[in-house]
Protein backbone atom coordinates (compact mmCIF):
# COMPACT_ATOMS: atom_id res chain seq x y z
CA UNK A 1 0.00 0.00 0.00
CA UNK A 2 0.94 3.73 -0.45
CA UNK A 3 2.23 5.27 2.86
CA UNK A 4 1.04 8.17 1.50
CA UNK A 5 -2.59 7.09 2.39
CA UNK A 6 -2.33 6.94 5.80
CA UNK A 7 -1.28 10.40 6.02
CA UNK A 8 -3.87 11.66 3.70
CA UNK A 9 -6.28 9.59 6.17
CA UNK A 10 -5.11 11.42 8.95
CA UNK A 11 -5.01 14.84 7.83
CA UNK A 12 -8.79 14.42 6.75
CA UNK A 13 -9.37 12.48 10.06
CA UNK A 14 -7.32 14.44 13.02
CA UNK A 15 -8.64 12.90 15.67
CA UNK A 16 -8.18 8.96 14.94
CA UNK A 17 -6.65 7.38 16.97
CA UNK A 18 -4.13 4.68 15.46
CA UNK A 19 -2.82 1.08 16.78
CA UNK A 20 0.31 -0.24 15.39
CA UNK A 21 0.78 -4.21 15.36
CA UNK A 22 4.54 -4.84 15.49
CA UNK A 23 3.83 -8.77 15.79
CA UNK A 24 3.50 -10.44 12.53
CA UNK A 25 1.56 -13.60 12.95
CA UNK A 26 1.68 -15.30 9.44
CA UNK A 27 5.70 -15.08 8.04
CA UNK A 28 8.25 -16.54 9.33
CA UNK A 29 11.49 -15.04 11.32
CA UNK A 30 13.79 -14.56 7.88
CA UNK A 31 10.79 -13.09 5.85
CA UNK A 32 10.18 -10.14 8.96
CA UNK A 33 14.05 -9.86 9.38
CA UNK A 34 14.20 -9.44 5.53
CA UNK A 35 11.55 -7.16 5.92
CA UNK A 36 13.30 -5.06 8.69
CA UNK A 37 16.16 -4.68 6.48
CA UNK A 38 14.57 -3.37 3.66
CA UNK A 39 12.72 -0.84 5.61
CA UNK A 40 15.76 0.35 7.52
CA UNK A 41 17.73 0.94 4.45
CA UNK A 42 15.30 2.86 2.63
CA UNK A 43 13.76 6.10 3.31
CA UNK A 44 9.67 6.28 1.55
CA UNK A 45 8.26 3.95 4.33
CA UNK A 46 9.16 4.85 8.22
CA UNK A 47 10.89 2.09 9.96
CA UNK A 48 8.92 0.20 11.88
CA UNK A 49 10.05 -2.13 14.65
CA UNK A 50 8.88 -5.57 13.25
CA UNK A 51 8.88 -8.95 15.32
CA UNK A 52 7.53 -12.87 15.37
CA UNK A 53 7.25 -15.42 17.18
CA UNK A 54 6.66 -17.86 14.41
CA UNK A 55 9.65 -20.58 13.20
CA UNK A 56 13.61 -19.16 11.44
CA UNK A 57 12.32 -20.42 8.09
CA UNK A 58 14.24 -20.63 4.82
CA UNK A 59 16.93 -18.17 3.89
CA UNK A 60 15.35 -15.37 1.85
CA UNK A 61 17.17 -14.87 -1.06
CA UNK A 62 16.54 -11.67 -3.52
CA UNK A 63 17.50 -11.60 -7.10
CA UNK A 64 17.37 -7.95 -8.82
CA UNK A 65 17.14 -8.52 -13.20
CA UNK A 66 17.96 -6.00 -15.83
CA UNK A 67 14.96 -6.20 -17.31
CA UNK A 68 11.15 -7.54 -17.29
CA UNK A 69 11.76 -10.90 -19.45
CA UNK A 70 15.08 -11.81 -17.42
CA UNK A 71 12.67 -11.70 -14.15
CA UNK A 72 9.56 -13.70 -15.84
CA UNK A 73 12.20 -16.42 -17.05
CA UNK A 74 14.05 -17.09 -13.78
CA UNK A 75 10.62 -17.43 -12.46
CA UNK A 76 9.08 -19.81 -14.80
CA UNK A 77 12.33 -21.98 -14.85
CA UNK A 78 12.23 -21.92 -10.58
CA UNK A 79 8.82 -23.19 -10.65
CA UNK A 80 9.66 -25.88 -13.28
CA UNK A 81 12.48 -26.89 -11.51
CA UNK A 82 10.67 -27.03 -7.65
CA UNK A 83 7.99 -29.17 -9.35
CA UNK A 84 10.41 -31.60 -11.36
CA UNK A 85 12.07 -31.77 -7.92
CA UNK A 86 8.86 -32.77 -6.19
CA UNK A 87 8.60 -36.01 -8.15
CA UNK A 88 5.21 -34.80 -9.46
CA UNK A 89 4.27 -34.10 -5.53
CA UNK A 90 3.59 -30.14 -6.47
CA UNK A 91 1.98 -29.23 -9.67
CA UNK A 92 2.05 -26.38 -11.81
CA UNK A 93 -1.35 -25.13 -10.57
CA UNK A 94 -0.30 -25.37 -6.83
CA UNK A 95 1.88 -21.90 -7.62
CA UNK A 96 0.05 -18.39 -7.95
CA UNK A 97 2.07 -15.57 -9.58
CA UNK A 98 0.77 -12.18 -8.33
CA UNK A 99 1.79 -9.12 -10.76
CA UNK A 100 0.99 -4.75 -9.83
CA UNK A 101 -0.85 -4.71 -13.53
CA UNK A 102 -1.97 -6.86 -16.17
CA UNK A 103 0.23 -6.40 -19.01
CA UNK A 104 2.93 -8.24 -16.33
CA UNK A 105 0.87 -11.20 -16.25
CA UNK A 106 0.61 -11.00 -20.29
CA UNK A 107 4.36 -11.09 -20.21
CA UNK A 108 4.67 -13.48 -18.14
CA UNK A 109 2.05 -15.50 -19.51
CA UNK A 110 4.11 -15.66 -22.73
CA UNK A 111 7.47 -17.08 -20.82
CA UNK A 112 5.62 -19.71 -19.53
CA UNK A 113 3.54 -20.78 -22.67
CA UNK A 114 7.50 -21.02 -24.07
CA UNK A 115 8.20 -23.57 -21.50
CA UNK A 116 4.91 -25.15 -22.09
CA UNK A 117 3.30 -24.39 -18.63
CA UNK A 118 -0.40 -24.66 -18.97
CA UNK A 119 -2.01 -21.40 -16.87
CA UNK A 120 -5.01 -19.99 -16.37
CA UNK A 121 -5.38 -16.24 -15.15
CA UNK A 122 -8.29 -14.42 -13.04
CA UNK A 123 -8.56 -10.74 -11.53
CA UNK A 124 -9.06 -10.59 -8.27
CA UNK A 125 -12.71 -9.15 -8.36
CA UNK A 126 -13.34 -12.54 -9.92
CA UNK A 127 -11.32 -13.77 -7.18
CA UNK A 128 -13.69 -12.39 -4.95
CA UNK A 129 -16.60 -12.82 -6.39
CA UNK A 130 -15.96 -16.67 -6.43
CA UNK A 131 -14.48 -17.19 -3.01
CA UNK A 132 -18.05 -15.01 -2.03
CA UNK A 133 -20.10 -17.62 -3.92
CA UNK A 134 -17.81 -20.27 -1.90
CA UNK A 135 -19.10 -18.64 1.32
CA UNK A 136 -22.67 -18.05 0.64
CA UNK A 137 -22.63 -21.65 -0.73
CA UNK A 138 -21.71 -23.50 2.81
CA UNK A 139 -23.83 -20.83 4.79
CA UNK A 140 -27.04 -22.62 2.68
CA UNK A 141 -25.37 -25.99 3.34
Amino acid sequence: SNPENMDLFTSQFPNVNSLELNNNYRSTNNIVQFTRDLMHNQTIIPHRDLDTRNIIGPKIIARRFSNAFLQYSFIAKEINEIVRASRELLRFSDFAILARVNSDLKDMKSVLDSLRIETSQSSDAQTAEDFLNDEVAEEDS
